[in-house]
Protein backbone atom coordinates (compact mmCIF):
# COMPACT_ATOMS: atom_id res chain seq x y z
CA UNK A 1 0.00 0.00 0.00
CA UNK A 2 1.21 3.27 -0.91
CA UNK A 3 0.61 6.16 1.86
CA UNK A 4 0.68 9.85 1.85
CA UNK A 5 1.57 12.01 4.60
CA UNK A 6 0.55 15.49 4.69
CA UNK A 7 2.30 17.93 7.02
CA UNK A 8 3.42 21.31 6.71
CA UNK A 9 6.57 21.93 4.09
CA UNK A 10 8.66 23.44 7.49
CA UNK A 11 8.71 19.52 8.99
CA UNK A 12 11.11 18.75 6.50
CA UNK A 13 10.90 14.96 6.45
CA UNK A 14 10.04 14.95 10.00
CA UNK A 15 6.85 12.82 11.12
CA UNK A 16 4.70 12.83 13.95
CA UNK A 17 3.49 9.99 14.46
CA UNK A 18 -0.22 11.37 15.46
CA UNK A 19 -0.30 12.31 11.94
CA UNK A 20 0.85 8.63 10.82
CA UNK A 21 -1.83 7.50 12.52
CA UNK A 22 -4.02 10.01 10.88
CA UNK A 23 -2.97 8.80 7.62
CA UNK A 24 -3.38 4.74 7.94
CA UNK A 25 -6.42 5.31 9.68
CA UNK A 26 -7.61 7.76 6.73
CA UNK A 27 -6.99 5.35 4.04
CA UNK A 28 -8.31 2.70 5.76
CA UNK A 29 -11.90 4.37 5.85
CA UNK A 30 -11.82 4.62 1.80
CA UNK A 31 -10.74 1.66 1.48
CA UNK A 32 -7.22 2.03 -0.01
CA UNK A 33 -8.87 5.02 -2.29
CA UNK A 34 -11.83 2.53 -3.80
CA UNK A 35 -14.72 4.15 -2.07
CA UNK A 36 -15.90 7.88 -0.05
CA UNK A 37 -14.33 8.69 2.96
CA UNK A 38 -16.48 6.38 5.88
CA UNK A 39 -16.40 8.24 8.99
CA UNK A 40 -17.50 5.31 11.42
CA UNK A 41 -14.73 3.26 9.98
CA UNK A 42 -12.13 5.45 10.62
CA UNK A 43 -13.42 6.28 14.38
CA UNK A 44 -13.46 2.75 14.24
CA UNK A 45 -9.95 1.70 13.44
CA UNK A 46 -8.07 5.11 14.05
CA UNK A 47 -7.55 4.04 17.90
CA UNK A 48 -6.13 0.28 16.70
CA UNK A 49 -4.05 1.71 14.59
CA UNK A 50 -2.37 4.47 16.90
CA UNK A 51 -1.98 1.35 19.36
CA UNK A 52 0.05 -0.54 17.07
CA UNK A 53 2.46 2.41 16.27
CA UNK A 54 3.37 3.15 19.51
CA UNK A 55 3.67 -0.20 20.08
CA UNK A 56 6.06 -0.64 17.24
CA UNK A 57 8.17 2.66 18.58
CA UNK A 58 8.19 0.98 21.76
CA UNK A 59 9.98 -1.76 20.74
CA UNK A 60 11.95 -0.35 18.79
CA UNK A 61 11.07 -1.92 15.15
CA UNK A 62 10.20 1.59 14.17
CA UNK A 63 13.25 4.21 14.53
CA UNK A 64 11.38 7.12 16.14
CA UNK A 65 13.08 10.66 16.81
CA UNK A 66 12.03 14.18 18.56
CA UNK A 67 10.40 17.03 16.77
CA UNK A 68 13.94 18.43 15.48
CA UNK A 69 14.77 14.93 13.83
CA UNK A 70 17.18 14.14 17.02
CA UNK A 71 16.88 10.11 17.01
CA UNK A 72 16.36 8.25 19.99
CA UNK A 73 14.44 5.61 21.97
CA UNK A 74 10.47 5.68 22.12
CA UNK A 75 11.00 6.12 26.52
CA UNK A 76 13.99 8.60 26.24
CA UNK A 77 12.25 11.15 24.45
CA UNK A 78 8.94 10.69 26.26
CA UNK A 79 10.61 11.20 29.49
CA UNK A 80 12.59 14.33 28.14
CA UNK A 81 9.35 15.65 26.73
CA UNK A 82 7.97 14.80 30.49
CA UNK A 83 10.84 16.91 32.09
CA UNK A 84 11.38 19.75 30.00
CA UNK A 85 7.63 20.74 29.74
CA UNK A 86 4.91 17.81 31.15
CA UNK A 87 2.98 15.79 28.79
CA UNK A 88 -0.32 17.78 27.31
CA UNK A 89 -3.14 15.74 29.31
CA UNK A 90 -5.51 14.30 26.19
CA UNK A 91 -8.66 12.76 26.89
CA UNK A 92 -10.52 10.15 24.90
CA UNK A 93 -14.36 9.13 24.97
CA UNK A 94 -14.71 5.78 26.62
CA UNK A 95 -17.84 4.81 23.64
CA UNK A 96 -17.13 7.28 20.82
CA UNK A 97 -19.82 9.60 20.07
CA UNK A 98 -22.02 9.10 16.91
CA UNK A 99 -19.89 12.14 14.88
CA UNK A 100 -21.77 11.64 11.86
CA UNK A 101 -25.27 11.92 13.52
CA UNK A 102 -23.93 15.03 15.52
CA UNK A 103 -22.62 16.83 12.33
CA UNK A 104 -26.28 16.80 10.92
CA UNK A 105 -27.80 18.10 14.30
CA UNK A 106 -25.02 21.01 14.85
CA UNK A 107 -23.51 21.97 11.14
CA UNK A 108 -20.17 22.99 11.57
CA UNK A 109 -18.94 26.58 11.69
CA UNK A 110 -16.77 28.08 8.57
CA UNK A 111 -13.84 26.96 10.65
CA UNK A 112 -15.00 23.45 11.17
CA UNK A 113 -16.29 23.60 14.89
CA UNK A 114 -19.69 22.26 16.16
CA UNK A 115 -21.44 23.79 19.08
CA UNK A 116 -21.86 21.37 21.40
CA UNK A 117 -21.97 23.66 24.23
CA UNK A 118 -24.84 21.35 26.47
CA UNK A 119 -24.52 17.98 24.92
CA UNK A 120 -23.56 15.31 26.68
CA UNK A 121 -20.96 13.30 25.12
CA UNK A 122 -20.37 10.90 27.24
CA UNK A 123 -17.41 9.82 29.59
CA UNK A 124 -14.25 10.46 28.84
CA UNK A 125 -10.77 8.84 30.01
CA UNK A 126 -7.09 9.97 30.03
CA UNK A 127 -5.50 9.02 26.54
CA UNK A 128 -2.08 7.64 27.30
CA UNK A 129 -1.62 6.23 23.63
CA UNK A 130 -2.08 9.74 22.25
CA UNK A 131 -0.58 11.74 24.51
CA UNK A 132 2.67 9.54 24.28
CA UNK A 133 2.44 9.23 20.19
CA UNK A 134 2.30 13.54 20.54
CA UNK A 135 6.27 13.36 21.95
CA UNK A 136 7.62 11.16 18.84
CA UNK A 137 8.04 11.67 15.63
CA UNK A 138 9.63 9.56 12.81
CA UNK A 139 11.98 10.31 9.63
CA UNK A 140 10.97 9.41 6.37
CA UNK A 141 13.31 6.91 5.45
CA UNK A 142 13.07 5.34 8.98
CA UNK A 143 9.38 5.24 8.36
CA UNK A 144 9.83 3.60 4.92
CA UNK A 145 12.34 0.63 6.25
CA UNK A 146 9.94 -0.01 8.53
CA UNK A 147 7.04 0.00 6.37
CA UNK A 148 8.92 -1.91 3.59
CA UNK A 149 8.38 -5.69 5.38
CA UNK A 150 4.62 -5.30 4.98
CA UNK A 151 5.42 -4.21 1.51
CA UNK A 152 3.63 -0.20 2.27
CA UNK A 153 5.51 3.06 1.15
CA UNK A 154 5.17 6.20 2.44
CA UNK A 155 5.47 9.60 0.98
CA UNK A 156 5.29 13.18 1.96
CA UNK A 157 3.03 15.90 0.34
CA UNK A 158 2.34 19.60 1.48
CA UNK A 159 -0.32 20.57 -1.22
CA UNK A 160 -3.78 21.19 0.16
CA UNK A 161 -2.06 21.28 3.75
CA UNK A 162 -4.03 24.79 5.63
CA UNK A 163 -1.09 26.76 7.38
CA UNK A 164 0.47 30.05 7.32
CA UNK A 165 3.72 29.35 6.00
CA UNK A 166 2.48 29.03 2.85
CA UNK A 167 -0.70 29.70 0.87
CA UNK A 168 -3.22 27.63 -0.24
CA UNK A 169 -4.94 28.02 -3.00
CA UNK A 170 -6.93 25.67 -5.47
CA UNK A 171 -5.75 23.19 -3.19
CA UNK A 172 -2.27 24.13 -3.51
CA UNK A 173 -0.14 25.12 -1.45
CA UNK A 174 2.11 27.69 -2.81
CA UNK A 175 5.16 29.26 -0.93
CA UNK A 176 9.05 30.45 -1.69
CA UNK A 177 9.42 28.91 1.64
CA UNK A 178 8.78 25.55 0.35
CA UNK A 179 10.23 26.10 -3.12
CA UNK A 180 7.05 26.26 -5.01
CA UNK A 181 6.49 28.62 -7.84
CA UNK A 182 3.62 30.75 -7.58
CA UNK A 183 1.49 32.85 -9.24
CA UNK A 184 -0.83 33.91 -7.10
CA UNK A 185 -1.89 37.68 -6.91
CA UNK A 186 0.10 39.37 -4.19
CA UNK A 187 -0.79 38.96 -0.48
CA UNK A 188 -2.80 41.68 1.00
CA UNK A 189 -0.81 43.20 4.33
CA UNK A 190 -2.45 41.12 7.04
CA UNK A 191 -1.49 38.34 5.20
CA UNK A 192 1.80 39.27 4.77
CA UNK A 193 1.95 39.86 8.79
CA UNK A 194 0.45 36.59 9.04
CA UNK A 195 3.14 34.66 7.48
CA UNK A 196 5.65 36.65 10.00
CA UNK A 197 3.91 35.85 12.72
CA UNK A 198 4.32 36.65 16.89
CA UNK A 199 6.67 34.40 18.61
CA UNK A 200 5.32 31.92 21.39
CA UNK A 201 6.79 34.53 24.74
CA UNK A 202 4.48 37.26 22.81
CA UNK A 203 1.25 35.08 22.58
CA UNK A 204 1.35 34.50 26.01
CA UNK A 205 1.84 37.49 27.03
CA UNK A 206 -1.19 38.83 24.68
CA UNK A 207 -3.24 35.52 25.50
CA UNK A 208 -1.82 33.83 28.66
CA UNK A 209 -3.73 36.05 31.31
CA UNK A 210 -6.77 35.47 29.77
CA UNK A 211 -7.40 32.00 29.20
CA UNK A 212 -9.18 30.16 31.41
CA UNK A 213 -8.38 25.92 32.44
CA UNK A 214 -5.38 25.48 30.34
CA UNK A 215 -1.96 27.48 30.90
CA UNK A 216 -1.41 28.71 27.41
CA UNK A 217 2.63 28.56 26.88
CA UNK A 218 2.58 24.86 28.37
CA UNK A 219 -0.12 24.12 25.57
CA UNK A 220 1.58 25.41 22.74
CA UNK A 221 4.77 23.08 23.42
CA UNK A 222 6.18 20.36 21.24
CA UNK A 223 3.23 17.87 22.03
CA UNK A 224 0.45 20.96 20.92
CA UNK A 225 -2.88 19.33 20.30
CA UNK A 226 -4.21 19.73 16.74
CA UNK A 227 -6.41 23.08 17.10
CA UNK A 228 -3.14 24.92 18.31
CA UNK A 229 -1.38 23.16 15.69
CA UNK A 230 -3.07 24.85 13.60
CA UNK A 231 -2.17 28.55 14.64
CA UNK A 232 1.68 27.53 14.63
CA UNK A 233 3.51 28.84 11.41
CA UNK A 234 6.94 27.31 12.35
CA UNK A 235 8.91 25.42 14.85
CA UNK A 236 11.26 27.13 17.67
CA UNK A 237 14.68 25.31 18.00
CA UNK A 238 16.48 25.73 20.97
CA UNK A 239 20.17 26.41 22.02
CA UNK A 240 21.55 29.74 22.08
CA UNK A 241 21.70 29.94 17.76
CA UNK A 242 17.84 29.03 18.85
CA UNK A 243 14.92 31.07 17.97
CA UNK A 244 11.02 30.56 19.20
CA UNK A 245 7.74 29.28 17.44
CA UNK A 246 5.95 31.80 15.45
CA UNK A 247 1.83 31.98 15.58
CA UNK A 248 -0.35 33.46 13.69
CA UNK A 249 -2.35 35.29 16.73
CA UNK A 250 -5.61 35.72 14.66
CA UNK A 251 -6.25 32.37 13.90
CA UNK A 252 -5.21 31.13 17.84
CA UNK A 253 -7.54 34.05 19.13
CA UNK A 254 -10.89 32.12 16.84
CA UNK A 255 -9.60 28.86 18.16
CA UNK A 256 -9.71 30.67 21.68
CA UNK A 257 -13.07 32.04 21.37
CA UNK A 258 -14.43 29.27 19.76
CA UNK A 259 -13.60 26.51 22.83
CA UNK A 260 -14.68 29.30 25.35
CA UNK A 261 -11.35 29.56 26.38
CA UNK A 262 -11.58 33.36 26.38
CA UNK A 263 -14.45 35.79 25.19
CA UNK A 264 -14.29 38.08 22.43
CA UNK A 265 -13.57 41.20 24.85
CA UNK A 266 -10.78 40.32 26.20
CA UNK A 267 -9.78 39.31 23.19
CA UNK A 268 -10.51 42.63 21.02
CA UNK A 269 -9.02 44.38 24.08
CA UNK A 270 -5.72 42.37 23.78
CA UNK A 271 -5.90 43.41 19.94
CA UNK A 272 -5.67 46.70 21.12
CA UNK A 273 -3.14 47.05 23.87
CA UNK A 274 -0.55 45.16 22.28
CA UNK A 275 1.56 46.73 19.26
CA UNK A 276 2.84 43.17 17.46
CA UNK A 277 -0.77 42.59 17.32
CA UNK A 278 -1.47 45.90 14.99
CA UNK A 279 -1.11 43.99 11.96
CA UNK A 280 -4.07 41.67 12.94
CA UNK A 281 -6.34 44.10 14.27
CA UNK A 282 -9.09 44.98 11.30
CA UNK A 283 -9.16 41.09 10.71
CA UNK A 284 -10.12 40.48 13.97
CA UNK A 285 -12.56 42.88 13.94
CA UNK A 286 -14.70 41.28 10.87
CA UNK A 287 -13.94 37.57 12.32
CA UNK A 288 -15.16 38.48 15.98
CA UNK A 289 -18.54 39.29 14.02
CA UNK A 290 -18.97 35.64 13.63
CA UNK A 291 -18.40 34.55 16.64
CA UNK A 292 -20.75 33.48 19.48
Amino acid sequence: MEYVVKIPAVNGDVISLVHLGTCMASAHATAYGKTAFHEQRFQSCFRRFDEFILEEAQAGWLQVCNDIGRPGTADEIINAVKKSRGLLETRRYIVEPDWVRLRKEHPPSPSGEMDLQGVDLGPTEIDLVYMHLECLHVKLHHLNEWAKVRGDTFSISHDGVVWLEGYVKNGKLESEICGCNSDMEQLPPAAEAAVKGVTTGEIDMAFGGLVSNMKLKKAMGDGATKWLLDARISKGSPGREGHQAQWNPLILAVALCERNLATKRVLSRAFLDHSFLADWREEWKEQEKNLI
